[in-house]
């Protein structure tokens, strides 16, 4: 991981409230993938579980959100103060 991709995702990371709260918060990050903007999209864990970017359309507009998963469920979602 080059430290533009590094610097992304520690921003990232800083923005989810309580996620420093989870192992994750310092665990070794093993791929990153990015959308067509060249945008931080998922983060891959060496656990096998991965953050992912997801985007909420509602009536009121829309908004961003980064859903933790696991192999088999979801583990939390987060909603960024920033990002």
């Amino acid at each position: 991981m080059n430290i533009t991709t590094m610097i992304q995702v520690t921003e990232i990371f800083k923005s989810l409230p309580t996620f420093e709260t989870f192992a994750y918060y310092n665990e070794s990050i093993k791929d990153v993938d990015f959308d067509e903007d060249g945008n931080v999209e998922k983060i891959h864990f060496y656990s096998g579980d991965y953050l992912k970017k997801i985007d909420i359309r509602t009536i009121g507009g829309a908004q961003v959100s980064w859903i933790l998963f696991n192999s088999i469920e979801v583990i939390a979602s987060f909603f960024p103060t920033s990002v």
